[in-house]
């Protein structure tokens, strides 16, 4: 561990509010967390034989449009 990152990190976050603070906390555990969440994609599909072709789609065009875009006011 770089303590002088360590101490750079801690500086910035005592200038945040109590939910900044927070939102740090959540982020920096989401990067700690060492398997992703969710399921394969793969799996899912096995497990959900009945979904119609056309709805997998519409989830893809949908999941495709929403990860395109930045929000810069966002994390």
């Amino acid at each position: 561990m770089n303590d002088a990152i360590v101490r750079q990190i801690t500086a910035q976050t005592q200038t945040l509010s109590e939910d900044e603070q927070r939102r740090v906390l959540a982020f920096a555990k989401r990067l700690a967390h060492k398997n992703p969440l969710g399921v394969p994609v793969e799996h899912f599909l096995r497990s959900r034989p009945d979904i119609p072709a056309h709805e997998l789609k519409e989830m893809e065009r949908v999941i495709e449009d929403g990860c395109e875009k930045i929000d810069s006011n966002g994390w």
